[in-house]
């Protein structure tokens, strides 16, 4: 039942399109396009799925998590539903900053996992398929955040 309340202080499609600071025809291709979680009764879109879309569309995901949390503010009086909102962003920031650790090494489900991120859907299912298809699982993967260091073996 949370989350049904949460939802009345998702932003809708408009307000979210003004959060990413994009035109409002924009963000209507994505969401036609089933690329981006929203309520199609209520036109709000899942906060998560905001970020999702300015990680994948290279704008700053830190200033679009600043944004909807204060729309989200100037919505709304229940703190309750503040703090779910904001649980949301946070767990997607968390994600979101491990997934750019330069360091990190990948597993290949992993390495499909932050395709999910980078992609749209309709993209991701193409991709994964061909990588099913290939059959050559890639030894070390790194992250996307920056090039990792050389370990000498080339």
């Amino acid at each position: 039942m949370a989350v049904v309340q949460a939802e009345a202080v998702w932003p809708t499609q408009q307000a979210a399109a003004a959060i990413l600071g994009i035109d409002p025809s924009r963000l209507t291709r994505a969401l036609d396009a089933g690329d981006v979680e929203w309520i199609e009764s209520n036109k709000h879109v899942r906060p998560s799925a905001l970020l999702r879309f300015a990680e994948q569309h290279q704008l700053s995901v830190v200033a679009t998590a600043a944004k909807l949390l204060s729309h989200v503010a100037q919505s709304t009086d229940d703190s309750e539903l503040e703090g779910l909102v904001a649980d949301e962003v946070n767990g997607y920031l968390a994600s979101y900053e491990e997934r750019r650790r330069p360091d990190r090494r990948l597993t290949f489900a992993e390495f499909l996992e932050e395709l999910r991120y980078a992609l749209p859907a309709r993209l991701l299912e193409e991709v994964a398929a061909r990588l099913a298809a290939s059959e050559a699982e890639p030894v070390a993967l790194v992250s996307a955040g920056e090039p990792a260091e050389s370990d000498g073996v080339d």
